[in-house]
């Protein structure tokens, strides 16, 4: 099968979600020939530094390097060198060229959340430019990275007349209890990865914490990406309250050495830091809603949204008992393992086939 990854994503994100999906499971399709894709070139401009760092994919797709998203932008509006030869296209996002691009291809359309149509509050500028439900009305097939993104996508669109699964994403081998240890790590940290504010509710967690702080005098409350605190933020945060802007290769140890992790957000696609906390033996006290619980299945600790008391009594119920501790690590370790990226590539490969036999 001749399958263009469209590069919308590539030349709007440097590092992100979307792109790292896209960037793993290209890395199967070349590494697995039972799975049949030949990817087809970019030979466009892209500022992602997953694909411009990795010499194999690089060498396959053929992109240009770009400094800014203007370039690539641009360059969507015209129809690139080999998008007569694609059989399939799987679109990596919604912005309007695509639509007009691949006219010979079967379309493949991936849905990653439905937060700008259930929290209008949250669009960014770049959700008003998008045009996902246009999208999703060409497309021979959408999937979905979780059941509940497919029930809200279903709930909200109820109209929609096209073929939907659910493929749900994997976790790189690189995260595991089996890590370097990292020195310069707080000795003992409670973790959150990503986007603190809005929905990401934050806010709970660190209200939560402070709750803590006398009974665990010596814990510390560690943020890592999502950027630079705010100012309100630092207000309330305090001195036992860090903040770290993580490489990827530091990231395995950080997940690695936490007592605990916590994901308080009210809403997830997928929630993919809950998924690399569980592989590398770290317990996990997620949010009970939207796909969350289909991660951390029976491994996770769930508390109500919202609820700074049940997260406080969570946090400590976990931090003073080794056993419970400990017996979520393993289950964790063991969930973890549902998830893998050979899984995603071999399932996507099916929904481009049976969109070609349709």
């Amino acid at each position: 099968m001749k399958v263009a990854v469209d590069e919308q994503i590539f030349a709007l994100q440097k590092h992100g979600g979307i792109s790292r999906l896209f960037y793993e499971v290209m890395k199967q399709y070349l590494a697995n020939p039972d799975l049949e894709v030949d990817l087809l070139p970019f030979a466009r401009p892209i500022i992602n530094d997953y694909v411009l760092t990795d010499p194999q994919l690089r060498s396959a797709l053929n992109p240009t390097g770009s400094k800014t998203t203007v370039q690539g932008l641009f360059r969507q509006t015209m129809p690139g060198q080999f998008d007569s030869q694609a059989e399939v296209v799987h679109h990596t996002f919604y912005l309007p060229p695509g639509l007009y691009r691949y006219k010979n291809a079967k379309r493949i359309v991936t849905v990653y959340d439905m937060i700008p149509e259930l929290m209008r509050n949250t669009k960014r500028r770049l959700d008003f430019a998008t045009r996902k439900r246009k999208f999703l009305e060409a497309a021979d097939h959408v999937t979905c990275i979780s059941e509940s993104t497919l029930n809200d996508v279903k709930r909200i669109w109820p109209d929609l007349q096209v073929p939907m699964s659910v493929t749900y994403l994997g976790v790189n081998p690189v995260f595991s209890p089996n890590t370097e240890f990292d020195l310069s790590l707080p000795e003992n940290y409670v973790l959150h990865v990503g986007n603190r504010a809005g929905y990401k509710d934050a806010w709970t967690l660190t209200h939560a914490f402070n709750e803590l702080q006398a009974e665990f005098p010596n814990l510390v409350l560690l943020y890592v990406g999502g950027g630079k605190p705010t100012a309100e933020e630092l207000k309330q945060w305090g001195s036992r309250v860090q903040w770290l802007e993580a490489t990827e290769t530091q990231l395995p140890s950080i997940y690695a050495q936490a007592r605990l992790c916590v994901v308080p957000s009210r809403y997830e696609g997928f929630g993919l830091p809950a998924l690399e906390g569980l592989a590398s033996g770290t317990p996990q006290l997620l949010a009970n809603t939207s796909s969350l619980p289909e991660v951390g299945g029976s491994a996770a600790r769930y508390f109500t949204p919202g609820s700074i008391p049940q997260l406080t009594g969570l946090m400590a119920e976990v931090l003073t008992n080794s056993s419970l501790a400990n017996e979520m690590s393993t289950a964790g370790l063991e969930q973890s393992k549902k998830f893998t990226w050979e899984n995603f590539a071999g399932s996507t490969a099916n929904v481009y086939r049976e969109a070609l036999n349709q």
